[in-house]
């Protein structure tokens, strides 16, 4: 399996059209269908399905684009890495984080050490912590702002921005917007939306109540999406606050869970033992620095 072919496959996933990919890979239609029947052949498995009027993926195609995406982005980060020039600090430092207030923490410092050193440049990319330590143990990104709970013994870590307490995002409009704190009893009866995160929602839930007790009616890996929905009144988002840095107060609003107060903490991390490049380890010097 060749690189280029696998940037041929993403060129028609992304048109839905051997003739449009072509026209912008530069190459005629006839080689093109080639190309994509020679891989088809080679993985054993259908991944273009050209039933309709635009090509679709199959669900193997779904999941090698994913991969795809994954081995052209490392493949290409380290061309560049290999290629930097030595007289100058430079290259592309890839990076991840979620919907959260402490990225405002994370940003000011990426633009500190741009100020430093002006010819790096930086990828951040937007995801919840699983994707992101997956991102990481994969090496298409060096950094990531993460979400306790994480494998300490795998990443090294350093706290980053104030603990976020839990707390409830709804409507402000609501009934329950009314109170200064809102109780989980106050939520019996119901809908709550819920992240993809089992171990974080476990631990969100474990001192407050049976989570059996508020069944997740719905589930999404973004809390953008959750905010969406709690804002078409479709549910109530447990979360930690300042999720969102740009949340809209006079439509949602956040209320502290009563009680004893429970917070979520976020931290910036990367693997351990892992072979950086010069501008990676000298990025990762930096954050060190500033953060102990």
């Amino acid at each position: 399996m060749e690189i280029r072919v696998l940037k041929y496959f993403l060129m028609v996933a992304r048109e839905e059209s051997i003739t449009k990919a072509a026209s912008r890979l530069h190459i005629t239609q006839p080689t093109l269908s080639r190309q994509m029947a020679d891989l088809e052949a080679d993985m054993g498995v259908p991944l273009l399905d050209r039933s309709g009027r635009k090509i679709a993926l199959t669900p193997e195609g779904i999941l090698l684009r994913r991969r795809a995406e994954e081995i052209v982005s490392l493949v290409d980060k380290t061309e560049m890495e290999v290629s930097q020039a030595a007289e100058n600090l430079e290259g592309t430092i890839s990076v991840a984080g979620g919907d959260l207030s402490q990225a405002r923490d994370f940003v000011r410092l990426i633009k500190e050490f741009q100020t430093l050193h002006p010819f790096v440049h930086f990828r951040y990319y937007t995801d919840i912590t699983p994707y992101i330590c997956e991102c990481m143990d994969h090496g298409c990104v060096d950094v990531g702002l993460l979400v306790e709970p994480f494998d300490r013994e795998k990443y090294e870590s350093f706290p980053i921005g104030k603990p976020s307490r839990v707390g409830v995002y709804m409507r402000a409009d609501d009934p329950l917007a009314k109170k200064p704190e809102v109780w989980m009893q106050d939520l019996e009866g119901r809908p709550l939306l819920q992240g993809l995160r089992p171990d974080l929602e476990a631990m969100l839930f474990a001192r407050h109540t049976d989570q059996e007790s508020h069944p997740a009616m719905i589930e999404s890996d973004l809390p953008a999406n959750l905010v969406i929905m709690v804002d078409e009144g479709m549910g109530y988002y447990i979360s930690g606050e300042g999720v969102l840095p740009f949340l809209d107060e006079h439509r949602i609003c956040f209320r502290p869970i009563g009680g004893k107060p429970q917070y979520i903490y976020t931290s910036l991390a990367w693997r351990r033992n892992q072979p950086f490049s010069r501008v990676t380890k000298t990025f990762i010097e930096f954050l060190k620095e500033k953060l102990k």
